[in-house]
This record gives C-alpha cells, structure tokens and sequence, in this order.
C-alpha cells in the first residue's frame, strides 16, 4: 500500500508538503472535489485528443496558428519568442505541440459542438437579438411619470434627465432612483419588457412600465439581430461542448488509488 502522506509534493521554505497534506487541504477548504474534476476533465480530454486521428493537425494548419499566436503576443521577434519560451519553461518543440494540442481541440469542439449549436440557434434566434438599453428606474411610478411627460412636450431629452438621475443617485446618494446602460441579449430581459421590444425601433422611448415593484423609464439605443458567428457562435458551442464534457466524466468511475 502506498501512503499519500510519505510522497513529498512541494515544499515550501524549509517544510516539505506531502501530497496527502495535499489532499487534505484541498479537502478542508471545500476545493478537493473541483481539483479532481479538473484533473479528470483534462484526462478525458487527452484521452479524446490522442486517440482520434481525425483531429490531426496538417504543417500548413500548425504554420500559421502560430505565426497568428507570434503576431497576437508581439512576439515575432525571434529574441522576445526566445525570452518568451524560456519564462514559460518551453521549448520551440514543446511550443509546436502547445499549437496543435489547440488546433486538435478546436477541431474536436467543432464536432461536437456543431450540429446542436446550429439545431439551437435555429430554434432561440430571437433570443438571442441584442438589445443596448438604458433603464431610469425610480420607486415612484409619478417620477418616471413626469420625465416622460417633460421629454413628450419636448421640455427635456431623455439624455438631458438621464443626467439628472445620475447626479440625484450618486452625488446624493439617493436609492429612490437609479439609472444604468446595459446591452442585453433578449432572453436576459425581464420577460414584462420583452413583450413590448418586439416591435420596438431604435431611439423609442419606453414606459414607465413596472418591473421588480419598480417603475422602469427605457430608451432603446441601438438594436442588433443575432447572427450564428463570432463570438456568440464560440458561446454557444463551448456550452455544449462543456455539456459532452460531463457527460463523459458522469459515466466514468473516479476514486483514488492508494495501493501501489
């Protein structure tokens, strides 16, 4: 039998930290369980990556993903990529193999992730339209009352009472009236205000209508409809490939292993 606590795992100063005071540190701070499951998400993961050839990455692939790698960190200076690989304790082989790890994973989550991201897009497009919002939000609905009221008659812009809103809230401290500006995907939108941006327009003024026992003041500033691309594309895919990930794991059997 092996015992954890007689395999030396770090030291520090003079004190040599062995791997089962490891363990039980990680234990005690409630961190043990994240540990283990990163240990094993990361072996499942190399698991998966070694033994699909599919996933192999061409010279042409491996060129220039790093040359973009050099480019993006400012290193395509052959002296600063030296000082850089050697602060990361890499070597330029080890730092090809860092490049296709990253291509074979790019790749992995491309086949994984694929077919449900576009199925999911299809079927929650609108959802995900993207909305800029700013919200003047006061516990008296007679407040949002009379801004509306004051930019209807054109006696102030709703920028002009914007303005007001953020002196009253934070140079008095006020917590009777807040304001805020926030782009929002339109699944993230209370639900009672969702219902009206249907056919809302960029610049339209809406309310006051009451959200959270609040009265809600909104201006539409800028309005974008969701495109399968970019960023968004990247979310939603690193959802459901983190979503196969444990998947994988929950069918595995991890325990530790203290015999030799």
């Amino acid at each position: 039998m092996t015992d954890f606590n007689s395999l030396p795992f770090i030291s520090i100063g003079e004190q040599v930290v062995s791997l089962g005071q490891a363990l039980q540190y990680l234990q005690q701070s409630s961190k043990l369980g994240p540990f283990i499951t990163e240990i094993v998400g990361q072996h499942m993961l190399r698991e998966e990556l070694t033994s699909r050839t599919d996933l192999d990455a061409s010279i042409a692939e491996l060129e220039s993903q790093a040359q973009s790698f050099r480019e993006k960190q400012n290193l395509t200076d052959p002296e600063n990529f030296q000082q850089w690989l050697s602060e990361h304790s890499l070597t330029y082989s080890g730092f090809h193999n860092l490049i296709i790890d990253g291509i074979k994973l790019e790749k992995l989550k491309t086949q994984i992730a694929q077919q449900p991201t576009s199925e999911y897009f299809e079927q929650n497009h609108e959802t995900l339209d993207q909305f800029k919002l700013t919200f003047i939000i006061a516990k008296d609905k007679e407040v949002t009352t009379k801004f509306r009221q004051r930019i209807d008659q054109e006696q102030s812009s709703f920028d002009e009472i914007a303005s007001e809103c953020l002196n009253e809230s934070f140079l008095k401290h006020s917590d009777q009236l807040g304001i805020k500006q926030s782009t929002l995907r339109r699944g993230q939108i209370p639900e009672e205000l969702q219902v009206i941006l249907k056919s809302s327009s960029v610049e339209q003024l809406i309310g006051p209508i009451e959200i959270a026992e609040h009265w809600w003041l909104v201006k539409v500033e800028d309005v974008q409809a969701a495109h399968l691309e970019g960023e968004l594309k990247q979310q939603i895919e690193a959802e459901f490939f983190k979503k196969w990930l444990v998947e994988k794991m929950q069918e595995s059997s991890v325990k530790l292993v203290t015999s030799a």
